[in-house]
């Protein structure tokens, strides 16, 4: 398994890819989000998931879900002048 950063510098965030190469068959997972005006990620939520994991790894993807809104929280934009409503969908398949 690798370690090496991922896009945020985490090594968590590549494991956490790797186990979605690994064990999710295949899903969307929408999150959304609002970027204040001073360009802040803010109240990230799950709006739908349909990704689904063998039972004996559904821990495993309920902290993976949870890494990825607190990386979007991380996210910083441009300052802008009022509240954005971002709806991001990430979509799995099995290629």
């Amino acid at each position: 398994m690798s370690t090496s950063p991922g896009a945020d510098g985490s090594p968590r965030l590549q494991r956490g890819r790797l186990f979605w190469r690994l064990f999710v068959r295949a899903g969307m997972l929408a999150l959304a989000f609002d970027v204040d005006r001073a360009g802040r990620a803010q109240r990230v939520r799950v709006l739908s998931d349909t990704t689904r994991v063998a039972l004996d790894h559904e821990v495993e993807r309920k902290r993976f879900v949870l890494r990825l809104r607190k990386t979007v929280a991380a996210w910083k934009f441009a300052k802008q002048r009022g509240v954005s409503r971002v709806t991001l969908p990430l979509v799995f398949e099995r290629g």
